[in-house]
C-alpha cells in the first residue's frame, strides 16, 4: 500500500504476491486486510489498484474494493458512497499549484489516470487510451513508468495541485534519445475537465522546462477526436505537422493520430 505522508487521503495497493505452493491459505486477503488497516489509521478514504487476475479481483472484493469504470478496482473508507465521492475528488476549490512531482505523488497520479476523461488519448508514450472498448488494467505501473522515464531520459513531470492536496493535472516532458533526436521532446499532459482552464499555464511551464534542457523542438500527439487537447496545443504555439489517419479503432470509430510540433 502506498500513500503520501502529507496526502494520505489517496492511496494504492498493488504487487501482492504468494508463492505457489502457498496460495489458497488465506494470505493475500490476510495482507491486504492489514494494508487496508493501515491506510485507514493514517487518514486514509480512498485506494485503487489494477489487476487482470479474477482470482485476485475476487479476494480484493471481499476486502471491500468494486468495480470503478471497468478499468480498475476502488476501495472506500466504510461509510462514503461512490457516486458522492466521485463528485467531489476532482472539484475546482479554486487556481490550482503548479510543481514538479516527486515519488510521493504517484498514488495521486494514478487516481488522475484511472478517472473517465472525454480525451481519448490520455498518455500516447504509455500506451494510454480511454474508450468503453479498451481494457485497461494497469493502475499503479502508470505513475511508475512515467516518473522513471523522466528520470532515465532527464526529463521532468510536473502536476497541478489543488489547495485540498489533490492532483488534477499532470504532464511530463521527456527527450525522444540522446543521440540524434536528443533536441526533441514529447510532451504528454493529462488535465482533468474541472481544472481545463489552467492547461495553458501547465504547458507554459513544462515547455520551459524543455527549454532549459536543450530541447529546441517539442511535439504533443493527439487523437482528432481529442478536441480540448488540440485546442491547448495550438493556443501553447503548436501546428500540426503530420496526421496518420485510421491510426485507432475505438468503439466502431476510426480515428487519426494527430502530431502536433513548435519550435522552442
Amino acid at each position: 500500500m502506498q500513500a503520501a505522508r502529507d496526502a494520505p487521503e489517496i492511496g494504492s495497493l498493488g504487487w501482492v504476491y504468494t508463492r505457489p505452493e502457498h496460495r489458497g491459505k488465506g494470505i493475500s486477503s490476510c495482507l491486504t486486510a492489514v494494508a487496508l488497516q493501515w491506510f485507514n489509521e493514517i487518514g486514509g478514504v480512498c485506494a485503487h489498484l489494477g489487476t487482470s487476475n479474477l482470482i485476485a479481483n475476487h479476494v480484493y472484493a471481499k476486502r471491500g474494493f468494486f468495480d470503478y469504470h471497468h478499468k480498475t478496482m476502488r476501495y472506500l473508507r466504510p461509510g462514503l458512497e461512490h457516486e458522492k465521492y466521485d463528485e467531489t475528488l476532482f472539484a475546482n476549490v479554486g487556481p490550482a499549484t503548479i510543481r514538479l512531482a516527486s515519488w510521493c505523488d504517484a498514488s495521486r497520479i494514478a487516481c488522475l489516470y484511472a478517472s473517465r476523461h472525454p480525451w481519448f488519448i490520455k498518455d500516447y508514450q504509455e500506451g494510454l487510451f480511454c474508450s468503453k472498448s479498451i481494457t485497461q488494467r494497469r493502475y499503479f505501473s502508470v505513475p511508475c513508468s512515467i516518473l522513471g522515464r523522466a528520470e532515465l531520459n532527464e526529463g521532468a513531470v510536473y502536476v497541478m495541485e489543488t489547495s485540498d492536496r489533490r492532483i488534477v493535472g499532470s504532464a511530463n516532458i521527456n527527450r525522444v534519445d540522446d543521440n540524434a533526436q536528443a533536441h526533441v521532446a514529447h510532451v504528454e499532459f493529462l488535465v482533468h475537465p474541472t481544472h481545463f482552464g489552467q492547461t495553458g499555464e501547465l504547458l507554459a511551464i513544462a515547455l520551459q522546462r524543455a527549454t532549459d534542457r536543450g530541447a529546441r523542438i517539442a511535439r504533443i500527439s493527439a487523437a482528432s477526436s481529442d478536441e480540448q487537447r488540440i485546442e491547448a496545443a495550438e493556443a501553447a504555439g503548436f501546428h500540426c505537422t503530420t496526421v496518420h489517419a485510421d491510426q485507432f479503432i475505438a468503439e466502431n470509430q476510426n480515428l487519426a493520430l494527430c502530431v502536433y510540433s513548435r519550435n522552442l
